[in-house]
């Protein structure tokens, strides 16, 4: 790979540590930052004086502060933001990714980036880094804002989508077709409602709404609820197919076998 690219299993010296590594929630919907943990583990032995350490992850308010804490735990022998403040030997910040899955490449370079540092000289030293290769603006706040911004840009995407798909179930019980309502509404110069759909998946906005509704039970109420309509939708659509293929079936006396062959026929939309 020459000198531009080195791959390692394990962390090594260097200027600056990038974590990104899953944020997943347990059972109880709760924030699961092991794997943060352990990243921060990992790259402590090898932390010099005047290191960078970003967490990119999209994670719970407060996670970056954790991770600093992980690491002066670990390393006694340095000086943290927290401890130090802005002559702290290891700086540490928060910067969201922004990327789409198959545009990752030019998305790094083209996208925004909010960049949260725990002190000015932490989002500095942060800011010059991503300035290296992003062609978009460093916009600097601190971490915790950081955080709670990722958290809200996908609770706002997933609360619209569940707008989008009670309507849906609404327009189902009303007998009224949900896509010509849309398409009328819209028409409404500051209306702009979703397309309804299945329901929410991936491991992004199905899950980081849980973070806001964690730290916030009595307060998140909205996105609660956006949570709960969106993980309901797929359970409707499977009742909905399950329905009409019975009584498809019913009408037809085809078998599901014959019937499911019918949607591969040309000018059926799948």
């Amino acid at each position: 790979m020459g000198d531009n690219l080195r791959a390692s299993t394990t962390p090594v010296e260097a200027d600056a540590y990038l974590i990104a590594v899953p944020t997943p929630f347990k059972g109880d919907h709760e924030p699961d930052m092991v794997y943060v943990e352990a990243a921060a583990k990992s790259i402590a032995p090898v932390l010099k004086k005047g290191a960078l350490v970003i967490l990119e992850s999209t994670s719970p308010v407060g996670a970056t502060e954790q991770m600093a804490q992980w690491l002066a735990e670990a390393r006694p022998d340095l000086s943290f933001p927290q401890q130090a403040g802005e002559q702290a030997d290891i700086n540490i910040a928060y910067c969201p990714e922004r990327v789409l899955p198959g545009q990752v490449m030019v998305e790094l370079i083209k996208n925004d980036r909010v960049i949260g540092g725990m002190t000015p000289v932490c989002s500095a030293r942060a800011s010059a880094l991503y300035k290296i290769f992003l062609e978009g603006e460093c916009v600097v706040t601190n971490s915790r804002t950081a955080e709670m911004c990722k958290l809200t840009e996908n609770s706002f995407r997933d609360v619209n989508i569940a707008f989008a798909n009670e309507l849906s179930l609404i327009c189902a019980d009303q007998g009224i077709n949900v896509w010509e309502l849309i398409s009328l509404a819209n028409r409404h110069p500051r209306v702009n409602i979703l397309q309804p759909g299945p329901g929410v998946g991936g491991h992004c906005i199905a899950v980081d709404p849980w973070f806001i509704v964690a730290q916030n039970p009595d307060q998140a109420r909205l996105i609660r609820t956006a949570r709960e309509v969106n993980d309901s939708k797929p359970h409707w659509v499977l009742n909905q197919v399950k329905t009409t293929v019975a009584d498809c079936l019913a009408e037809s006396g085809k078998r599901a076998s014959e019937l499911k062959n019918c949607l591969f026929w040309p000018g059926i939309q799948t």
